[in-house]
């Protein structure tokens, strides 16, 4: 590998953040080349903290100079842009998905960091500007989508399924975190969760972290792995 960065970017935005999470966007445009996602939580867009994603594209030459996609939080301090990645081919469209997440976002002061996770299609040649997926925790403080990922095809239909992590969820135990893994169809993902886990441990912050571990057992499904720090 080069010791020098082929390419950089950066936001010219002061306490943007900008790198904060960063990822392979899989292959968005379906031209070959893999893509790359970039989350800075503390970017201000005409709001304190919004927050903010970009897509930058790949191609022979290495990644394009300016974005291909970028997208805002569009409320104060949500923090859109904490965790960032590809989904997979969440609808099977043969383009990969991206997922972003806003653990600070809230729908009213009832529901402060309840949290939120946003999944956007792959338009062919860029990304909609319209999530397919937008979930919320319906908890307040349960930083829903601080942590978020592409599960894999757990369910071996031939779609990529999604992962979610919030680290702050109560279920019995205060701040013991839960996990939801929801599947991947035809016109996007399913909103209701086809597996969920809990810390089942105060403070176990289960779901700080969560990703696919690939077919562990070899019976042609996709796993998951949850830390719980």
């Amino acid at each position: 590998m080069i010791a020098k960065p082929i390419w950089y970017a950066q936001s010219d935005h002061a306490g943007a953040a900008f790198g904060y999470s960063v990822g392979t966007a899989g292959d968005i445009n379906c031209d070959g080349y893999s893509d790359v996602i970039i989350g800075a939580p503390y970017w201000d867009n005409g709001q304190n903290n919004e927050s903010g994603a970009w897509v930058f594209i790949g191609s022979q030459y290495g990644l394009h100079e300016s974005y291909k996609w970028r997208q805002d939080g569009d409320q104060i301090g949500a923090n859109y842009g904490v965790s960032v990645g590809t989904a997979g081919d969440v609808n099977g469209d043969s383009c990969s998905d991206i997922i972003v997440g806003a653990p600070g976002y809230e729908r009213s002061v009832e529901y402060e960091n309840e949290g939120k996770a946003f999944v956007y299609l792959s338009t062919g040649s860029s990304l909609s500007l319209s999530p397919t997926f937008d979930k919320v925790s319906n908890q307040a403080g349960a930083n829903f989508g601080y942590s978020v990922g592409t599960a894999g095809d757990v369910n071996g239909d031939g779609y990529a399924d999604i992962i979610v992590g919030a680290y702050l969820w109560d279920a019995g135990e205060t701040n013991e975190g839960g996990a939801w893994v929801y599947h991947g169809y035809s016109g996007g993902v399913i909103s209701a969760p086809q597996w969920y886990a809990q810390g089942n441990q105060t403070t176990a912050h289960f779901g700080s972290s969560v990703a696919s571990a690939g077919d562990v057992n070899g019976d042609g499904y996709a796993d998951v792995v949850v830390g719980a720090p």
